[in-house]
């Protein structure tokens, strides 16, 4: 597919499950640091294995802590682990306003959602959020994934989110949470690949130890066992993605036009 370049392309890189001590966000930030996006992504579990203030000072801050001033987190179960997240809202600070959040990137909308702590607070979020907006493309994440094909598999407990995202027109879900890397099909609330639905990227990759896949569930497209990101160019009706390993080489990628 042949798209234009816009005036408002924007280049965002993606991952989840990211520093600890002994992990490989050294490299994966290396990696970063030679994409240069626009924007950084975090897919939850920022810190191991606690999100103690502590470990973002020793573990987080020396690698990916370089992309703190364009870095738009969301939070995972690890990073609960210290009470009320302190951790990691004391190290974002105002990069991490709230448990959800809304911002712009180019033309597109994009929200970061909390889908541990109080997963009724983020529908709502969700729900408001995207009644409101207007934007032809848009992008929701948080940290586990509703579908997947990695070690903890399908998260039914976040169904909810997952079918706002798909049925009021979400054209890309990000997530975390599985150690290993997923590309979905277009899909319907219900998980059923469907022309014009909600495309699902699992990207557990940003240095902490992966994990091994169980079979391919339905819609699964691409399974990679790598550490490295997904990096996404934005652009005004449509989006291209690659996955990058840490030797920056893409195993995955691909253009979708948005559907709204």
């Amino acid at each position: 597919m042949t798209v234009p370049v816009s005036a408002a392309t924007r280049v965002i890189v993606a991952a989840g499950d990211i520093a600890s001590s002994g992990g490989d966000d050294t490299r994966t930030a290396r990696l970063v640091r030679r994409l240069d996006p626009d924007r950084v992504l975090t897919l939850g579990d920022n810190v191991y294995s606690s999100g103690s203030a502590r470990q973002f000072a020793s573990y987080y801050d020396p690698t990916w802590g370089t992309f703190r001033s364009k870095t738009s987190p969301s939070p995972g179960n690890h990073d609960f682990r210290t009470s009320g997240a302190s951790g990691y809202f004391g190290y974002f600070g105002k990069r991490a306003p709230a448990k959800n959040y809304r911002f712009v990137v180019g033309d597109w909308f994009l929200v970061s959602v909390d889908a541990w702590s109080n997963r009724t607070a983020a529908e709502t979020f969700l729900r408001k959020s995207l009644r409101a907006d207007h934007h032809r493309c848009e992008l929701v994440y948080w940290h586990q994934p509703r579908w997947s094909s990695g070690e903890h598999g399908s998260q039914g407990s976040i169904a909810g989110l997952w079918r706002l995202a798909a049925r009021m027109g979400v054209d890309v879900v990000l997530n975390g949470h599985d150690h290993d890397y997923e590309r979905f099909a277009p899909l319907n609330a219900s998980g059923k690949p469907v022309p014009g639905g909600t495309r699902e990227f699992v990207v557990g990759t940003g240095g902490e130890g992966l994990r091994r896949f169980g079979h391919g569930i339905r819609g699964s497209q691409k399974r990679i066992k790598s550490f490295g990101v997904l990096r996404m160019q934005l652009r005004s009706r449509a989006y291209f993605w690659s996955f990058r390993n840490v030797s920056n080489k893409a195993l995955d990628h691909g253009s979708t036009a948005c559907h709204r």
